[in-house]
């Protein structure tokens, strides 16, 4: 199937010059208004608050997807969640549930690292630094077998850190 619409890949929005225009990973975000495909909708009661249904239909699919899928986490893992914001937490709740030995989160606000041993975090550190010390140590060297990236914003040195942290042949996500 081309790019464009995820049922029938087609294209329901150009330029004014008639040049075909994907939806960004398919879907509206941040549109005032889209073309998507019925499979993609799902109705929200109007009596559910906005920010809890947002956490629900979004955050926690993809911080536990992240973990459970992308990671692919398993029975005895180590794992590495760089980010205790909401993706993170679901990471990390990924993990925990995907059982997990070691689950490391690394956040530079205090009130997040504390939070994230109460989701199943095992040790939280402040940095990149103190992580890659301490899982070195933990894991005698081998490294993460799951490294999910989820701070606010992604660079190039945050997708080395991960790669750092992850051992031969694992993911890093």
């Amino acid at each position: 199937m081309q790019p464009g619409m995820p049922t029938d890949g087609t294209f329901r929005h150009h330029t004014l010059d008639g040049l075909d225009l994907g939806h960004v990973s398919k879907i509206g975000a941040f549109a005032e208004h889209t073309v998507v495909s019925v499979n993609s909708i799902v109705k929200v009661d109007q009596s559910l608050p906005l920010v809890p249904a947002a956490l629900l239909a979004c955050t926690i699919p993809t911080g536990y997807g992240s973990a459970i899928h992308q990671a692919g986490v398993r029975g005895g893992d180590t794992v590495v969640v760089i980010g205790a914001g909401g993706i993170g937490t679901a990471a990390i709740q990924g993990a925990h549930i995907g059982g997990a030995a070691i689950i490391v989160a690394v956040d530079p606000v205090e009130f997040k690292r504390t939070s994230s041993l109460g989701f199943g975090a095992t040790h939280a550190v402040s940095s990149v630094e103190e992580a890659t010390e301490l899982v070195r140590d933990l894991t005698r060297g081998v490294m993460a077998d799951g490294v999910v990236l989820s701070p606010a914003l992604v660079g190039e040195d945050d997708i080395h850190d991960a790669l750092s942290l992850t051992r031969k042949g694992a993911t890093a996500s």
